[in-house]
């Protein structure tokens, strides 16, 4: 049982490196494409003040998946080590996405994205 957690685990650590990947392909395709400035709505200012507070919480989700992933329960379960493993996978996408929207939004404040 013990090396069906290590696959499981090795599994979800490959597929999120290939999101990650994925991701930053993705944003330095985005990156290339410069497109004149748009002015900086009161939604996105409020959307940036508060969008490490958004972050903050995902991030406490992907720590307590990762813990919840850890315990014996979830270990001996391939269920549910496959269910959490999906969660955190998600949770982690989550965190990212709200990474690049904050960097977008501080871009776009300053004028240069």
């Amino acid at each position: 049982m013990h090396s069906f957690l290590k696959i499981l685990i090795r599994f979800c650590t490959i597929a999120i490196k290939k999101k990650i990947e994925k991701q930053q392909k993705t944003k330095k395709i985005v990156e290339k494409r410069k497109s004149t400035p748009i002015n900086f709505t009161y939604k996105e200012k409020y959307e940036l003040e508060n969008i490490e507070e958004k972050i903050l919480e995902h991030e406490e989700m992907v720590e307590k998946l990762t813990s919840k992933i850890q315990e014996p329960e979830t270990v001996n379960n391939p269920e549910k080590m496959k269910l959490f493993c999906s969660k955190l996978e998600q949770s982690q996408e989550d965190v990212n996405i709200l990474y690049e929207r904050w960097e977008f939004l501080e871009n776009k404040k300053e004028g240069t994205g």
